[in-house]
């Protein structure tokens, strides 16, 4: 009687920790639309999430208008909750320019490397990679995700053979204006190596407005349609 009494006292502590333990969200597969200022003109852009099966996922960040376009695919698993990239490509094309840079993240032997003709060397890695770390496109889903679930904004990410660490805080709320319909999204400002501003709003897998500065000045995209 007494060795049944301890069992299921064991078994009620061990259901009452799987429900106090915050649940993480599956991903989201998502097409969303931007308006978006790219290089000091309007443009267009675009966030998708496809799964391609067995726990793979693609992510596409695409931004156009008359004077360029840049592009970033980053493929993708998810690992204890955390999103693990696991390849990835960023194209660009500025007034005839073209640049091309891909990304392998190995996750069994611990190195990330980038190839691309117009990197040195010593932005071609290796990279000792840690868990838990993004990339820059990852790191758009990530913030919007974990904000949602109250968990940590702090990240490394890693781009061009080395890493840098990002914390974003919560700067208040802000009102976007989505296909006519006015959110309520709060401001998360990025502290680090690179500018970056997220706003993320409840309901939304992606953010429903971005501003980041690039290499050239800066890219804006505010949310005009999700599916």
């Amino acid at each position: 009687m007494t060795r049944n009494l301890k069992s299921l006292t064991l078994m009620a502590g061990l259901a009452a920790t799987l429900i106090a333990a915050p649940a993480v969200a599956a991903v989201s597969t998502v097409n969303a639309n931007y308006k978006a200022n790219y290089m000091g003109m309007s443009a267009t852009g675009r966030i998708s999430v496809s799964a391609m099966g067995g726990n793979k996922y693609k992510s596409t960040l695409s931004v156009s208008n008359a004077l360029g376009f840049t592009s970033q695919v980053t493929v993708f698993d998810e690992a204890h909750g955390t999103l693990r990239p696991l390849s990835s490509t960023d194209s660009n094309k500025f007034m005839g320019k073209k640049s091309d840079v891909k990304a392998n993240y190995d996750w069994n032997g611990g190195v990330a490397r980038w190839d691309g003709d117009d990197l040195s060397p010593e932005k071609k890695g290796p990279a000792r990679m840690q868990a838990g770390d993004m990339d820059a496109l990852l790191l758009n889903l990530a913030i919007v995700r974990d904000f949602a679930e109250g968990r940590p904004l702090t990240y490394r990410m890693l781009e061009n053979g080395k890493a840098s660490t990002l914390r974003f805080t919560p700067a208040g709320k802000e009102t976007v204006t989505i296909g006519g319909k006015t959110v309520t999204a709060t401001k998360l400002v990025g502290s680090g190596t690179k500018s970056l501003t997220v706003w993320a709003a409840p309901g939304y897998s992606v953010p429903v407005k971005i501003v980041k500065a690039i290499d050239m000045g800066k890219l804006t995209l505010t949310l005009s349609s999700v599916n």
